[in-house]
């Protein structure tokens, strides 16, 4: 599939639901998560923390699919998620990890008090990295928590392949959205997004230009973005 096809079916096939990203270090996941994203209809993919923004390795795992859904970059998954509320107003927030809390994706995506209300205020998916998982305090923030059931020696997926799972299981559970998200731009403090508003656009939209510029212009958070 080239990639004009590409964005044509994304402009037919975005659901009402974005992915964040909290402290994933790896570009290589980052990448396949969003590519994961664009597959499954997700309509924005937000980088979080120290989760390194669209470089060259990224876009080794992306594959072009940055260019197919808002990728943007927060310092907090609080910002993040007011990000995604410009666009589905009261949003429902998921935290995809094993808690207390949690019920199997499956479950909860056939209840169907849940996905009436998920298809009428979207949803956003929560995910941290294989080791730390999604932080403490961000779950409190979470309406609903879910973990996909592993009955193997080992408990815990790579990002990249737990995203995959949970996307697909979105896409199947809610219809089609007619409106694409809309840039943030300036407008939104301490948000970025790639590809940036023309105003703010780095030189030739390099993707390497864009990890240096979004370092300088973010450089008033306390830590700096790795390069992707």
């Amino acid at each position: 599939m080239n990639m004009a096809h590409f964005r044509h079916q994304r402009m037919r096939a975005v659901h009402r639901y974005g992915v964040i990203l909290e402290n994933v270090r790896s570009a290589r996941n980052v990448g396949h998560v969003i590519k994961s994203g664009a597959v499954h209809g997700a309509g924005m993919v937000g980088l979080v923390g120290i989760t390194p923004v669209v470089g060259r390795k990224v876009m080794r795992g992306s594959l072009g699919a940055e260019e197919c859904v808002t990728v943007f970059k927060s310092m907090t998954t609080e910002g993040a998620v007011e990000r995604m509320r410009c666009t589905w107003r009261d949003v429902l927030v998921v935290g995809v990890e094993t808690s207390s809390r949690s019920v199997a994706c499956s479950d909860l995506m056939s209840d169907a008090t849940f996905m009436d209300k998920a298809a009428a205020r979207g949803v956003v998916l929560v995910l941290g990295s294989e080791v730390d998982g999604v932080d403490a305090s961000t779950l409190a923030l979470c309406d609903h928590h879910v973990h996909l059931p592993l009955y193997g020696n080992k408990h815990s997926l790579n990002v990249a392949d737990c995203a995959s799972v949970v996307t697909s299981y979105m896409q199947q559970a809610l219809p089609p959205h007619a409106t694409l998200p809309h840039p943030a731009g300036s407008s939104f403090p301490g948000i970025l997004e790639y590809p940036p508003e023309a105003s703010v656009r780095p030189p030739n939209r390099v993707a390497d230009k864009f990890t240096k510029w979004a370092n300088k212009q973010l450089g008033t958070f306390q830590h700096p973005i790795p390069y992707g």
